[in-house]
């Protein structure tokens, strides 16, 4: 495994952690291309408290990565949540790019945002890849989502919830999942 973010690369922690105000504005690449995570703010963050959280933190720049990329964090998972978050740079991956978060498993994203151009084989506006009973609400996407594979404006759900968001950007792939109305918007590749 690899991991690279311009604030922490990774961190397991089994107390509370909360990574506030932090914003990045270098670029970051990341080339290893098998399980490596990048992210703006955190590469990986994995953490066993429910107080766990990445809030009012804002990724500026832009991320080139062979892996799973997010503006703000690679991989969130159980309990951890990402609030108040936002990204205006440009991420690219291979594999899955997001403006947030490229894999979400059982945490939460929520009043977050992304501006920035996403592109990747698999990308999306707010988190790339959505697992177990992982929840996107009240976040919006205003960049323009480009995919080899699937496109989705705010989350390419697989188990999880996506809830009163939107999108006013263009979403172009070969499968198109997007948002273009506020309100409970729940979707599923099944």
């Amino acid at each position: 495994l690899s991991y690279s973010g311009d604030i922490v690369g990774y961190t397991e922690m089994p107390a509370a952690l909360k990574i506030i105000d932090c914003v990045n504005n270098g670029v970051i690449t990341h080339k290893s291309k098998y399980n490596s995570y990048s992210g703006g703010i955190i590469g990986y963050f994995n953490g066993r408290s429910s107080a766990n959280s990445l809030i009012d933190c804002a990724n500026k720049g832009d991320i080139v990565s062979e892996g799973i990329c997010g503006g703000v964090a690679g991989y969130v998972s159980i309990p951890n949540s990402v609030s108040l978050c936002a990204n205006f740079g440009e991420i690219s991956s291979k594999k899955y790019a997001s403006g947030i978060v490229g894999e979400l498993y059982d945490g939460v994203v929520e009043k977050s945002f992304n501006k920035g151009n996403i592109a990747g084989n698999t990308s999306a506006g707010i988190a790339a890849i959505l697992k177990s009973n992982s929840k996107v609400l009240n976040c919006y996407n205003n960049g323009n989502i480009t995919a080899d594979e699937t496109a989705a404006s705010v989350a390419i759900n697989n188990t999880g919830t996506v809830s009163y968001c939107y999108n006013s950007g263009t979403v172009d792939g070969k499968n198109i999942y997007d948002v273009s109305l506020s309100g409970n918007y729940n979707y599923s590749l099944n």
